[in-house]
């Protein structure tokens, strides 16, 4: 590498000794612009965590175990459940004032996440982007954004709001699974407890002859038809069946039915009335009602099965549910409502947050 001049290098001092200054104005820069993002973005966690849970600010009105519920919180939703909005599925049967309202479904989105994470089941940050772009995408950005305005919310209300319905449909899903962990044993004592379940009813089998103007006309049509052959000609065929619980018939179907099961085999009927006209008709086989075996009900024992098990499973784990989240709500005088430890009122029903599978 060739030598510099003496020349060279006092104008390589120089522009060094000029340039250092803007070096250093550039680099202190770059530090106060780092310094100000910082506090932006603390500034930005702080409004993002207001909505709900530890990070609210402001005086906290409600505990629920080792979050809180701030008094600003609650004026925001009493706001959004006024212009209509809040949580779909939490808002239904709820009662009382706006604000009394938005502490019953900002207490039960605590009591629903909790319980997510207790249970090891609570979604995942991107589960919850992934709900919150398909809400913004379902009917469009700037639908989104109008509907976000119109009840006074926020993205991070929204947020808050696909994080709890998520924790729920895991929670729903999970007690839905422990339903379907059914044995053999449990199968075949559920069949032998409920054989009238699985009874194929009797079944009749009649011709009728329909239509007819009145009483003695019918009378009169059998006399000179007989009950043989020229009968079965002008008969309909029937095949009827006495479901053991089934619903109630109209009036004159079911009084022809109640006298297809009254009748005996073989036998030409009285005239019975159905549809303004009259009607007789005769049994010609009668098959008697019967247990169907387990082999060929067995996917329907299953089912009925698990239906019982997840009312019982559901049953249970709410009462339990309710009671241990009860007792770790804690509320201020003037936020106490049903959910508090506090309340001594009524208490009114409440619809279940977890949806069945």
């Amino acid at each position: 590498m060739p030598r510099k001049s003496q020349k060279e290098k006092r104008r390589g001092r120089y522009l060094l000794r000029h340039a250092g200054g803007r070096v250093r104005r550039r680099r202190a820069f770059a530090v106060n612009a780092t310094a100000r993002a910082t506090v932006t973005i603390l500034a930005l966690s702080a409004v993002g965590l207001t909505a709900c849970g530890a990070g609210s600010v402001g005086p906290a009105v409600v505990h629920v175990g080792t979050t809180s519920i701030g008094k600003t919180d609650v004026e925001h939703w009493a706001r959004v459940v006024q212009r209509g909005g809040g949580f779909q599925q939490l808002r239904a049967g709820q009662q009382g004032t706006p604000r009394q309202r938005a502490l019953g479904m900002l207490i039960s989105a605590d009591w629903i996440n909790a319980e997510a994470a207790r249970q090891g089941v609570a979604p995942s940050g991107e589960e919850v982007s992934s709900a919150m772009t398909e809400r913004r995408e379902a009917n469009g950005a700037s639908e989104f954004q109008a509907a976000l305005h119109a009840a006074g919310q926020t993205v991070d209300d929204v947020k808050l709001e696909a994080k709890t319905e998520l924790a729920a449909s895991a929670i729903g899903g999970k007690l839905a699974k422990q339903a379907t962990q059914i044995t053999e044993p449990q199968i075949i004592s559920f069949y032998a407890r409920n054989h009238r379940l699985f009874i194929k009813p009797e079944e009749r089998y009649a011709e009728l002859i329909e239509h007819l103007p009145s009483p003695s006309a019918a009378l009169a049509l059998v006399r000179r038809i007989g009950t043989g052959s020229g009968f079965k000609k002008r008969a309909l065929k029937e095949a009827v069946s006495r479901a053991p619980n089934g619903g109630p018939s109209p009036g004159d179907i079911k009084n022809v039915s109640d006298a297809i099961f009254a009748a005996r085999q073989g036998v030409v009927s009285a005239p019975t009335r159905l549809n303004r006209d009259w009607t007789v008709f005769i049994v010609r086989k009668i098959t008697p009602a019967r247990l169907k075996p387990l082999a060929t009900v067995r996917r329907e024992v299953v089912r009925r099965l698990i239906a019982l098990r997840h009312r019982q499973i559901t049953t249970s784990f709410e009462k339990e549910y309710k009671a241990r989240w009860t007792a770790r709500t804690n509320c201020s005088p003037g936020y106490v409502v049903q959910k508090c430890a506090q309340y001594t009122g009524p208490q009114a029903p409440e619809e279940s947050p977890f949806p069945s599978e």
